[in-house]
């Protein structure tokens, strides 16, 4: 599988396992103008930082450093999909955990999130 292949793979896993999330991606409509004045809007040089600077803070002797480069890569791209106003919501590490889990059930998805999570560790300096 080429690496665009995979790279589309994982962002329709990710579509496929918080399909019915839309809802939370505004919120009520006051809410969403709130956050939109208190929070700096997503881009994708921001999520790249935010990704960057999250790889850097694994130990370089974490045995699971890949699936945590993994996690920190699935929860920016669920962030820009459903908006960052899940930043304040408790129960969006809870959100992260089960997609992740759900993916990694898969076993072909496993492997290409193994190697995702190897591929942001080589371009982030751990």
């Amino acid at each position: 599988m080429t690496r665009i292949s995979s790279t589309e793979r994982l962002f329709q896993a990710i579509r496929k396992e918080t399909k019915g999330l839309e809802n939370l991606k505004s919120g009520s409509k006051s809410s969403s103008i709130e956050n939109t004045k208190n929070t700096q809007h997503l881009t994708q040089d921001n999520l790249d930082a935010l990704i960057a600077s999250r790889i850097r803070s694994i130990d370089a002797d974490d045995p699971q450093k890949g699936r945590h480069a993994f996690r920190f890569f699935l929860e920016a791209t669920l962030l820009f999909e459903l908006g960052e106003n899940l930043l304040n919501d408790s129960n969006f590490s809870r959100l992260v955990d089960e997609v992740q889990k759900a993916m990694e059930s898969d076993p072909e998805l496993l492997k290409i999130i193994e190697e995702a999570g190897v591929q942001l560790l080589d371009r982030v300096e751990v």
